[in-house]
């Protein structure tokens, strides 16, 4: 029997694991962290009784893909929920934007952007189950559905800034902003709206669903298939070799591109090293998690009902904040994600006190450049809501980690080098240009001694940074509509 090896257990490495075993290949995870997941666990971060999404929190692409309908994932006790709107975007003085499932329904609610709205998301929708088929892919394929992939093609390469001309009302320019702020990426680039465009179309499809119960339950329903299929798991043990696994057919890496260098560089051939040193991460991010009496009160009102808030101010100005992170910058006002998950599982929260989690974006902090001892609400706070009088009290408890911090705890070898902040240009983010960078041709030695080729496969991971977690307070400058 073909024998596999999947190093690190997070959503990418368990759904590798999962197909291969129903494929018949003997599989064995091997986790250096105690729990399985990675950024799919759930945990009472704040206070007893709460429950907060570690890492992600909502899944647009999960629902429908081939992954879950292949292996049943809900016959496997996973039950999403969904809060009445996707998301929302909230502007000074009380206006703002929502997005609700329903394409006639929001493009009704942005009034003379509407008819724009059901010109660009509405034949998407449509075809969502097909184009979400062809993008979850690998990029080199051969299209079963190309005319509906080049619809979305289309709009996917056109750089935000001018997508974003398609609509005139601030409302519309920054609710599709928003979503396209998930991309960490400059509005003027190329391909800047893919991200936007997919997460938009997928919140019209299938909405931004949670899972009952956390994130984790993604994990637990991962792992009850793994079992019927035989995968073994090893937690607690970090691989630095690749010698280490022993004679296998096959390996599979969950990691970074640098991670993937120590455990198998000296197998790599030179030009491929050369192509991994060079990677540089993007972006960094911060997540805090706050308990929250009572929910958040926004000037908004339909941000009250949304599962995530986009806290950004307006098109132009998440526009200068994006170029501001990814030149190195930390802006003053951050873009924020704000996930209120309690709206679709109500038994995340605990008494009337609510998890809430937050995002901002931020410029990476390194730690030759920024001490690791800085306080981390310092950076934070500007991009956070700030309370009211009378509403100090609705904060009950906050939990975070600085950047650093959760650096060194999820990559302790990583070694950061002066001037990787920001994104590189294009050219510098493939770690191999071959056409081929998901395959490492190494050389290997099969269980009978003949020194043959294999190859170690590296799971592809979309550009983004690490998530490390920030403790901040509700203090600092806020569009009014953020503020209690």
């Amino acid at each position: 029997m073909t024998s596999a090896v999947v190093v690190g257990s997070g959503p990418n490495g368990l759904a590798a694991a999962l197909t291969l075993a129903a494929e018949g290949v003997s599989v064995r995870v091997v986790e250096a962290a105690d729990t399985l997941g990675g950024g799919t666990r759930s945990s009472e971060l704040t206070l007893p009784g709460l429950l907060h999404d570690e890492c992600s929190g909502f899944h647009p692409l999960l629902l429908g893909s081939a992954f879950a309908e292949r292996f049943d994932l809900t016959g496997a006790g996973l039950t999403y929920r969904w809060a009445d709107a996707e998301f929302a975007h909230p502007l000074d003085g009380g206006r703002g934007a929502t997005l609700w499932r329903s394409v006639e329904e929001t493009a009704a609610a942005l009034g003379r952007d509407g008819t724009a709205w059901r010109r660009v998301f509405g034949p998407l929708t449509e075809r969502f189950d097909a184009i979400g088929e062809e993008f979850l892919q690998p990029m080199l394929h051969v299209p079963r559905h190309p005319v509906s992939l080049a619809r979305f093609g289309a709009r996917a390469a056109m750089p935000v800034s001018a997508l974003g001309r398609a609509w005139r009302t601030p409302q519309a320019r920054a609710l599709f902003g928003g979503a396209a702020a998930h991309a960490l990426r400059p509005f003027g680039g190329v391909l800047s709206s893919a991200i936007g465009v997919a997460l938009t179309t997928a919140a019209h499809a299938y909405g931004w669903p949670v899972a009952e119960g956390g994130s984790a339950a993604i994990r637990d329903a991962v792992l009850a298939r793994a079992a019927e299929h035989g995968v073994t798991f090893e937690t607690g043990r970090e691989v630095t070799t690749i010698d280490e696994l022993g004679p296998v057919d096959l390996v599979m890496l969950d990691t970074s591109p640098r991670a993937a260098l120590r455990i198998a560089g000296r197998r790599m051939p030179r030009h491929v090293r050369a192509a991994y040193r060079r990677f540089r991460h993007g972006p960094g991010a911060f997540k805090v998690d706050f308990a929250v009496a009572e929910g958040v009160p926004w000037t908004h009102e339909q941000s009250r009902h949304a599962g995530t808030v986009h806290l950004g101010g307006g098109f132009e100005e998440m526009a200068a904040t994006e170029r501001q992170v990814n030149a190195g910058r930390m802006p003053e006002r951050p873009f924020v994600l704000v996930g209120q998950q309690y709206l679709a599982d109500e038994a995340r929260s605990a008494n009337g006190v609510h998890p809430l989690h937050l995002r901002p974006r931020a410029r990476r902090v390194h730690r030759r450049r920024d001490r690791g001892d800085r306080p981390a609400d310092r950076t934070v706070r500007p991009g956070l809501p700030r309370p009211r009088p009378g509403h100090a009290r609705a904060l009950r408890d906050r939990h975070g980690r600085p950047q650093p911090e959760l650096r060194r705890r999820r990559h302790p070898h990583r070694r950061e080098r002066p001037g990787a902040a920001g994104v590189p240009p294009p050219r510098r983010t493939r770690p191999v240009r071959d056409g081929r960078p998901r395959r490492l041709p190494v050389l290997g030695r099969d269980p009978a001694g003949r020194r043959r080729p294999r190859h170690v496969r590296l799971q592809r991971r979309p550009l983004r940074p690490p998530r490390p977690a920030l403790t901040g307070g509700f203090r600092g400058t806020a569009p009014r509509s953020a503020r209690y």
